[in-house]
């Protein structure tokens, strides 16, 4: 089929194509036709008249002009208020319905219609295409880990997400809960079992085409107990993200005071040997120490259903990495969205530290963020291998003792 003539879309002659069409497939495949306010009335009148009449299994439609044996309102799918004593399951759905609305109706009949069809699309290059093919429904995580350069992705990853029409379902994570937070004392907050637990309970409603985001340190793998979620989840050099944990949450602490070599290094000790809980009135955030974080970022490579994505990716191969995130997600090709170089390049643009500080320009002093209008933000550098400027001798080998074996695994070391 691939009539690209989609301005004559209900025209005589475009359903004759459509007819004849028809005709190359199997003599044995059998056809479903999907209208949206009687747009498919014609078409389905004239298959009537022909042999195809015998191969069409249904008629989804929400208006019927006169109401027979095949035709049937989409509704009935989802609230099984058949006429039909089975579920049609043609071997393709011709959607002959308004542009505008393809997409919403495809995605209401791959969710609803039982078998595998392939979809009919007549109007693209690319017209018949098995449902899994279409796109993926399944509902996905974002999984951005506490300063391993959240910034990067999470601005370009929404947008195309949003592109895509998914929808995404708020997170409220636990260590920001107010009610408890405010009748929690700090000697009893909760831990990173029951911090994953409670993410679980969230995510495990998500529904399809819909996402999440989350934004606080906890293991993975208790997402594993969910096999129909997709994840995406941004790791980084261990090292970088303690770094750039220590400089949004212990510099300004100093009001600025650059601290001597000899107390930064027992201030980052202390970091990576035992972690850290920001306890605020009405937030918390439990910090795990060094071999709890690397050992984090170890179970996310070896999770199911998981793109793993590297910050130092997206700063030196931002081009290629997008690519497989678009590939992986099923966004490289789609039948009803398109996506121009020029939108991608957008999008892409609002992970840069350039964007994010509306061009602010990088402190001289390493101590400090960048300025954005004079407001220090979380945008301290987004460069890759910035610990080497900061770790002592003792420091660097603390950690290749601590997790050299982590390192190795995750391409690190």
């Amino acid at each position: 089929m691939g009539l690209l003539d989609s301005s004559a879309r209900f025209s005589q002659a475009n359903q004759i194509q459509i007819l004849k069409a028809l005709y190359q497939f199997p003599d044995d495949a059998t056809f479903g036709l999907a209208g949206y306010q009687g747009s498919a009335k014609e078409i389905y009148y004239k298959i009537r008249k022909t042999s195809l009449f015998e191969r069409l299994l249904v008629y989804f439609d929400d208006q019927h002009e006169v109401f027979d044996d095949l035709c049937r309102y989409p509704g009935s799918l989802m609230y099984h208020r058949s006429h039909l004593s089975h579920e049609p399951q043609p071997d393709f759905v011709l959607f002959y319905m308004p542009p505008q609305v393809e997409l919403k109706y495809m995605r209401f009949y791959q969710l609803h219609l039982a078998g595998s069809a392939c979809f009919l699309f007549p109007f693209l290059p690319k017209c018949a295409s098995p449902l899994e093919i279409i796109e993926n429904p399944h509902p996905l995580l974002l999984y951005f880990f506490p300063c391993a350069g959240t910034g990067r992705l999470s601005a370009p990853l929404t947008s195309l997400l949003q592109h895509f029409q998914f929808l995404q379902r708020e997170c409220s994570p636990l260590s920001a809960n107010i009610r408890l937070n405010q009748t929690l004392s700090s000697d009893h907050l909760p831990d990173f079992d029951l911090i994953a637990d409670y993410f679980v309970n969230q995510i495990k409603t998500l529904d399809y085409y819909q996402y999440m985001v989350t934004h606080d340190p906890f293991d993975i793998r208790a997402l594993d107990s969910l096999p129909f979620l997709r994840k995406i989840a941004l790791i980084r050099d261990p090292r970088d993200v303690v770094t750039s944990y220590y400089m949004r949450e212990f510099v300004p602490q100093f009001g600025g005071r650059v601290l001597s070599a000899p107390e930064k290094e027992r201030a980052l000790f202390e970091l990576m040997q035992t972690g850290f809980v920001n306890r605020k009135t009405n937030y918390f955030l439990r910090w795990p120490k060094l071999t709890t974080l690397a050992d984090f970022f170890v179970n996310i490579t070896e999770s199911t259903n998981t793109l793993v994505v590297k910050f130092e990716d997206l700063h030196h191969a931002e081009a290629e990495t997008y690519q497989r995130i678009l590939q992986w997600l099923g966004f490289d090709w789609h039948p009803l969205i398109t996506l121009s170089p020029e939108q991608l390049k957008y999008y892409c643009h609002r992970g840069s530290i350039a964007h994010q500080t509306e061009g602010g320009v990088r402190s001289d002093n390493p101590e400090k963020p960048v300025i954005k209008q004079g407001v220090l933000t979380n945008c301290r550098k987004g460069e890759t291998g910035d610990w080497k400027n900061h770790f002592t001798p003792a420091l660097t080998a603390y950690c290749q003792a601590q997790i050299g074996a982590q390192l190795k695994v995750l391409g690190y070391s």
